[in-house]
């Protein structure tokens, strides 16, 4: 008895199952973390860092004023066990990024955050 309501319920769901892995996986938009009338209003904000986590070639035909292109794969691969810990090769790669300890930083892409989330 109990193997014919385990193959009913089975059968019943299976359609729903076929149909569920022929939809793609949808990740859900995250909102901004930084409304665009808060950034306008903080574009000279001295604590603002904005890092620009697209390719080279996207940052030099526009880009949010103020933003600094980061080279992810130069970031990716400080991350290798033998440099991940070492101060003086991290401080010589953000060294151009102007950031402190008193710096607000937000990283941006065209990549659904994939490559700012890395940085």
């Amino acid at each position: 008895m109990n193997m014919f309501r385990l193959m009913t319920v089975l059968t019943l769901a299976l359609p729903a199952l076929a149909r569920a892995a022929e939809e793609p996986a949808r990740r859900p938009e995250a909102p901004p973390l930084l409304s665009h009338d808060e950034l306008q209003r903080r574009l000279n904000d001295p604590h603002l860092r904005l890092l620009d986590a697209r390719s080279r070639a996207n940052y030099e035909k526009g880009h949010i004023p103020g933003a600094l292109w980061v080279d992810v794969q130069e970031l990716q691969a400080l991350t290798r066990p033998e440099t991940l810990s070492d101060k003086d090769t991290w401080a010589r790669a953000l060294a151009p990024l102007a950031i402190d300890e008193t710096s607000e930083v937000y990283v941006y892409d065209d990549d659904r955050q994939h490559n700012a989330g890395r940085v």
